[in-house]
């Protein structure tokens, strides 16, 4: 299984970009609820889009981009330990700061232009430390998730050594991930006064404290990232026997079996419908359960179908759309940063008024309608930002810190 084959590159561009578009619809969605402040409206739109409302709400699109991360983060990392018999924690901290700093500083820039936030917040948002030491970061929207990213670059490389350097690095990664869903575990259950929803939607998590702390706080999210690097292992330091168990197509089809059957019930179980038979079968610990362990579930699920697919031989020609989905990728930063302001934008342009009361007549159509108005919007500021901006800023960065041979890295698609 090469990456560098034009499918399998072209395969996770893929993945990376559907999680993208993802979450924009998701933050239009989100954005359409808070302004309407309407929560009796919620039946109405689970009634207009029937299979489509769980998916859609629950942003496990960010759980499968944390572990496409980490397994682009591990792949580097576990090849160097291959080749040298260590990792260059240096240089990979450089290079990681120089792809996520630039525009990350810019984005909190234009934010502070347009509100006021207090001087503690900017400060730990600066470093990244929002949601650790403070109630939230400065960039409103998908901050935590960049502060989550940014805190996975400086622990995966030391937590990539430790694995591989122990005598079972496989039990190692499988304690890893069972320990990050025991510390979710161990929250819901030291707060039993904390209420575990019947109904997961938007307008309850950011009013439950149980829902908020496991969602925003990095340490509480920890899983994807230890299954992508797990991924990473086995793509690079066990490539062989893994290559030996997946040319036959037997194995490939159970893998993808199993991705299947962890991914698709847990994305949509319908327990955002309070009217849906689920509530009848399931009790409070199964409610539980679901919170505790469905961002793992995901996570591991997306990697299985992932690794099925890349195992499947080789045919001429790259991934149907491939060039789109490379397009697309090679924007992801600058979109994941600025696509809120489009997605408010586009609301705007479509609802043409911002008055609740003018907006309740609005549809989950109307909702679709302002993510396919966000998402060119957004490209056309993020193409020429990352062109322009991000790619060049990276390629001095990386020339006066690392040398010539990273700083061309940055004109090139990718995670470098």
């Amino acid at each position: 299984m090469d990456l560098a084959t034009p499918r399998n590159s072209q395969l996770i561009d893929a993945f990376r970009s559907l999680a993208m578009l993802h979450v924009v619809f998701a933050h239009a969605l989100i954005v359409y609820l808070l302004a309407v402040d309407a929560p009796d409206l919620v039946a109405g739109f689970i009634a207009s889009a029937p299979f489509v409302f769980n998916p859609v709400w629950h942003t496990y699109s960010v759980d499968i981009f944390f572990m496409l991360s980490a397994l682009l983060i591990g792949l580097p990392l576990l090849s160097e330990y291959r080749s040298r018999g260590t990792i260059g924690f240096r240089a990979h901290f450089l290079r990681r700061a120089t792809r996520i700093l630039p525009l990350y500083y810019l984005t909190l820039a234009i934010y502070l232009l347009v509100q006021d936030p207090p001087l503690e917040e900017v400060l730990l948002s600066l470093v990244f430390m929002g949601y650790v030491f403070g109630d939230g970061n400065t960039m409103d929207i998908g901050g935590w998730a960049i502060e989550a990213l940014a805190q996975s670059y400086v622990f995966l490389p030391a937590v990539a050594l430790a694995v591989v350097r122990a005598p079972r690095p496989g039990l190692v990664l499988v304690a890893l991930i069972l320990g990050s869903v025991a510390i979710r575990w161990a929250y819901v259950l030291a707060h039993p006064e904390l209420e575990v929803p019947r109904v997961y939607l938007f307008d309850e998590m950011i009013e439950m404290p149980l829902c908020d702390a496991l969602y925003h706080r990095s340490w509480f999210r920890l899983s994807p990232f230890f299954v992508g690097l797990g991924l990473a292992w086995l793509l690079t330091l066990r490539r062989e026997a893994l290559e030996r168990a997946m040319d036959r197509p037997r194995n490939r089809r159970l893998v993808l079996l199993a991705g299947l059957s962890l991914f698709v019930p847990t994305a949509w179980i319908p327990l955002h419908d309070p009217a849906s038979p689920v509530h009848d079968w399931v009790g409070h610990g199964f409610l539980v359960f679901y919170l505790v362990t469905s961002h793992t579930l995901v996570a591991l699920g997306c990697a299985a179908i992932l690794l099925a697919l890349m195992a499947r031989p080789a045919r001429p020609g790259g991934l149907p759309g491939g060039r789109v989905w490379q397009a697309l990728a090679q924007n992801l930063y600058a979109v994941f940063l600025f696509h809120p302001i489009f997605v408010l934008l586009a609301a705007v342009i479509v609802f043409r008024s911002t008055d609740p009361a003018a907006l309740r007549g609005a549809t989950f159509w109307d909702v679709c309608a302002v993510f396919a108005l966000a998402v060119p919007m957004t490209l056309a500021l993020a193409v020429p930002l990352t062109r322009y901006v991000e790619r060049p800023v990276q390629s001095l960065l990386r020339r006066a810190f690392i040398g010539e041979a990273e700083a061309s890295k940055a004109g090139r698609p990718g995670p470098g």
